[in-house]
Order: C-alpha cells, then sequence, then structure tokens
C-alpha cells in the first residue's frame, strides 16, 4: 500500500497562506485566504490515493486534520476509463463506417465504369456493324 502524502495548510511568514506537502522545501501553492487554501490542499490530496490534510491556526498549532483513503479517487477514475472506453468504441464504429462507405463508393465506381466500358464496346460494335 503506498504511503500517505501529508499537505499542511500553514500561516505565511509573508503573511496569507500556504499549502506544503510533508518535508517540501517549497509550498505547493500560496494564496490570501485560509478557506482557499484548505480548497487548495483539498484538490490536491484528493489527487493521491491515501493523503491527509494538517490546518494549522495563525500562530501555528494544529487545529485539524482530514483524512482521504482515495475512494473518490478511484471512482472517478473508473469513470474516466469507461469514458476513454466509449470514445475508443465510437471512434471503431466511425472508422469501420467510413471504410464500408469507401469500399461502397468504390463498388460503385467500378459498376459504373464497367457499365461504361460495356456500351462503349456495345456501340463500336454496332458502328462496325453498320459500316461493314
Amino acid at each position: 500500500m503506498p504511503a500517505r502524502i501529508v499537505y499542511h495548510v500553514l500561516p505565511s511568514p509573508r503573511g496569507g497562506w500556504t499549502v506544503r506537502r510533508r518535508r517540501a522545501a517549497r509550498a505547493s501553492r500560496a494564496v490570501t485566504a485560509k478557506a482557499a487554501a484548505v480548497r487548495a490542499a483539498i484538490a490536491l490530496a484528493k489527487g493521491h490515493p491515501r493523503s491527509q490534510i494538517v490546518i494549522h491556526h495563525a500562530d501555528g498549532t494544529i487545529a485539524s486534520d482530514r483524512t482521504y483513503d482515495g475512494a473518490p479517487l478511484a471512482k472517478r477514475r473508473k469513470a474516466l476509463a469507461s469514458a476513454r472506453k466509449a470514445k475508443r468504441t465510437i471512434a471503431r464504429t466511425r472508422a469501420k463506417r467510413r471504410l464500408i462507405g469507401r469500399k461502397a463508393a468504390a463498388t460503385r465506381k467500378r459498376r459504373t465504369h464497367d457499365t461504361a466500358v460495356k456500351r462503349s464496346r456495345a456501340a463500336k460494335r454496332g458502328a462496325n456493324t453498320r459500316r461493314g
């Protein structure tokens, strides 16, 4: 099982709030409001199978934490996979229809050509027999 990824919502020394991954040198996100930082941390955390958000007070003490087990992520990945499969199926169906259409057009063209050749041969024969 993959290790849990932890994001901290911390007050920034320059003012505002930062979202920082545990043991990271730089912040992942920097925003002005704490609520925006929490939303950004949630968005980052939901992109991983197992993750946790630790929210801090303005003085740096821990206010709360939230844990995500990745169930919504699995549902989203499953939905995306089924959508990709549907797109592939539609693309294959369209390709088959185009191929069938091309074959039908080639058959019509060939039949038209053959009919025209037969008519021209018959016309030539008819012209030759009239002369003779």
